[in-house]
């Protein structure tokens, strides 16, 4: 005879069903937001050298062009969640419960990068050239370039001026360059959110300041080289313009 026993603590056993050996099938829906595991940007990088430009040490080449998806949950602060419930009742019939979410949400104002505060001119005009005229042939309204309609626009938003501050937005973009140094820090930032990237750009910026004062490099109480005696290289710029505008 044989016996069996188990603890108390011990989930009681079970015996094995024959479905369970049927193979399953899973269904996994990934999480939104900022834990997605979706793409939000693609980069494509071609570069090529010649014999000569070896030879002299000239750099390659190159092209990059990048597509940028961003979302809402970069661009926003989630305040308050309201989840409220509504019971509707109907006569013969069984009541039914009603969920509403409401979530109340602030725009978060990253700004673009220097190549994105420059006023594309050009893109304006191709984009209210394109956009002027209606199916009719009569003239019609401009479209700005994010896309907004404006009955009166000139392509960067009615009444807005092109020297304003310009800030990301929910929707797509398009990056490129022409410099392979560009690229590289492409690369870097894609490791960055809105926000170290801002972060990043404004450290960028305090540097090339104290440069053009003539004041130390790195003189914030970090600069390690000044510690051991390095004599800073005032003649080197700090960071200088990559050249990633469009050409």
């Amino acid at each position: 005879s044989s016996s069996s026993s188990y603890h108390s603590n011990d989930p009681p056993p079970r015996s094995e069903l024959w479905w369970d050996r049927l193979p399953s099938l899973k269904i996994v829906r990934p999480p939104k937001g900022q834990f997605s595991p979706e793409v939000d940007e693609r980069c494509f990088t071609y570069c090529s050298q010649s014999v000569s430009g070896r030879i002299h040490g000239t750099d390659p080449w190159c092209r990059t062009i990048c597509f940028r998806r961003v979302f809402n949950h970069e661009v926003t602060r989630v305040l308050a969640h309201h989840r409220t419930q509504t019971v509707k009742q109907t006569p013969g019939k069984k009541p039914v419960v009603e969920i509403k979410e409401e979530i109340e949400t602030t725009p978060v104002n990253h700004p673009l990068p220097p190549e994105g505060q420059r006023y594309s001119g050009w893109l304006e005009m191709l984009l209210r050239e394109s956009f002027r005229r209606s199916p009719d042939g009569q003239d019609g309204h401009d479209l700005d370039v994010h896309g907004s309609d404006h009955p009166q626009g000139h392509g960067v938003g009615a009444g807005t001026d092109p020297r304003d501050p310009k800030y990301w937005q929910e929707g797509w973009y398009l990056w490129w360059t022409t410099s392979r140094w560009a690229a590289q820090e492409k690369l870097d930032l894609m490791r960055r959110d809105l926000e170290g990237q801002d972060e990043w750009q404004r450290l960028k910026d305090r540097r090339n300041d104290e440069w053009e004062r003539g004041l130390p490099p790195f003189d914030d109480g970090h600069n390690q080289g000044q510690q051991d005696g390095q004599v800073p290289q005032p003649d080197l710029h700090p960071f200088e313009d990559l050249g990633n505008m469009p050409p």
